[in-house]
Order: structure tokens, then C-alpha cells, then sequence
């Protein structure tokens, strides 16, 4: 009875061991196709328009083992930002919607990422002032927008204005209808007032024809003056009354 025993140890010992290797093997593969997926790797694909940032993190999410952490009351994170990307990598794509803002991400554990404000972002400055035009009245719905982009704000019923610049060294344009545009540099000022000259630009002169308006550009015939009184006649007369 013992030789039985001692005859059927060892292939007993070799068929655990083997199942040890082979539960490592399997581990190391498992953990290796784990790393090949991990950041960078998933592929993304996004077509938006308008969209908050705090709205494609979401987009993101659903498509993705991603995960995101940031604060409701960070300023940038609701801003609308357009975007259309194919197969592009989350690095690539998180580089793209951050672009414009003072907004930073930090790769965490478990493909979670944190989205946090740039401590060395500059601070925006507000900028106030007044636009008037002609003998200094006031000019309402004046546009006032930073130069070389598409942000700015229009002056209210008083010409008075505010302003979110992020550089305290940026230049203002400002314009009106019927006025001739002004760039002004605020060179650290967050105070101005601008006096928009009326435009210099010729406008087609402007005839009366009965009792309607044309442009002299669109007459070719000659153009008489006649009096009131003569408008009377006529009218007395029926020349040029309308008959039924």
C-alpha cells in the first residue's frame, strides 16, 4: 500500500504545478491585453456642435471605459465648443476640446481623469467703458469685440459696456452703424471711452419721387423740383389724378 502511494506522488505534484504555470500564464496574458487597452489606445469618435465641455466628457464616457472628475463650478467647463473627430486617441482628442480654455486633464489610476483649472492661466480682466458718436450722444448696440476673436458684447441704452478680456494688453474693435470702426489698445487700462466719428464713406443720395423714395442711381431720367403749389394745380386739374 505505500508503494502504491509513493508510485502516484510525484505525477500528482507535476499536475498541480502545471495547473500553477498555466493559471500564471494566463494571468500575465490577461494582464498584458489589459496594458495594450489602456490609455491612448481606445479609439474615439465625435461629431459635435455647440456643445458644452462638461456635455462631450459625458459622450465620451458612454463610448468609452473612461471616466471623468471635475467640478460643476469650474467656468470653462461650460463652455460650447465644436468638434468632429474619427478614430482619434483620447490624448488627441482631450488636447482638442481643452485647446481654448484654461482648463487641464492628469491621467489618474482606472482610466479615471481628472479635469482641473490651470493654476498658471492668465486671469481675465474686466474692461468697462462708454461708446458715444456725433456731438458725444450716446451709442446703443455698439459692438464691442475683442480683436481676432469672436467674443465681445454690445454697449446698452446709455453707450455703457463690460467686458471679459483675458489679456489686459488687448485691443477692443468697436463699430456702428453709420460710424467708422475704431480699434482701440487698452495697454493694461480697464477704463475707456471711445468717440466713434460718423463715417466718411459717400451713401447714394436719396430723391423724392411722389410719394415714395429712389436712388438717383436707379433714375435715368432728369429729376424737376416743383413746388407745393404746383402739386396743387395738378391736383385741381386732374393731371396726374387717378382715374377710375
Amino acid at each position: 500500500m505505500k508503494c502504491f502511494l509513493t508510485v502516484f506522488k510525484k505525477p500528482l505534484q507535476s499536475k498541480v504545478l502545471l495547473v500553477m504555470k498555466l493559471t500564471v500564464l494566463l494571468l500575465l496574458f490577461f494582464t498584458l491585453n489589459v496594458s495594450a487597452t489602456g490609455f491612448g489606445q481606445e479609439k474615439i469618435s465625435l461629431r459635435v456642435k455647440k456643445t458644452e465641455i462638461s456635455g462631450v466628457l459625458r459622450s465620451i464616457e458612454q463610448q468609452t471605459n473612461y471616466r471623468f472628475l471635475y467640478n460643476n463650478n469650474l467656468e470653462d467647463i461650460r463652455e460650447k465648443v465644436s468638434l468632429n473627430v474619427k478614430d482619434a486617441g483620447i490624448s488627441d482628442v482631450m488636447n482638442l476640446l481643452l485647446e481654448r480654455t484654461k482648463l487641464l486633464y492628469q491621467v489618474m489610476n482606472d482610466n479615471l481623469i481628472v479635469i482641473k483649472e490651470d493654476p498658471n492661466a492668465p486671469v481675465d480682466v474686466t474692461v468697462r467703458g462708454r461708446v458715444t458718436g456725433e456731438g458725444g450722444a450716446a451709442l446703443a448696440g455698439a459692438s464691442v469685440v475683442i480683436k481676432g476673436t469672436n467674443t465681445g458684447t454690445s454697449t446698452n441704452s446709455e453707450g455703457n459696456f463690460s467686458i471679459n478680456v483675458p489679456d489686459a494688453n488687448a485691443t477692443l474693435v468697436i463699430s456702428s452703424v453709420g460710424y467708422d470702426l475704431q480699434e482701440v489698445a487698452l495697454g493694461g487700462k480697464t477704463e475707456v471711452n471711445v468717440s466713434l466719428s460718423l463715417s466718411t464713406k459717400v451713401m447714394d443720395q436719396v430723391v423724392v419721387i411722389g410719394y415714395g423714395t429712389a436712388s438717383k442711381r436707379d433714375l435715368t431720367g432728369s429729376i424737376v423740383k416743383i413746388s407745393g403749389k404746383e402739386v396743387d394745380r395738378c391736383d385741381s386739374s386732374g393731371i396726374g389724378s387717378r382715374r377710375t
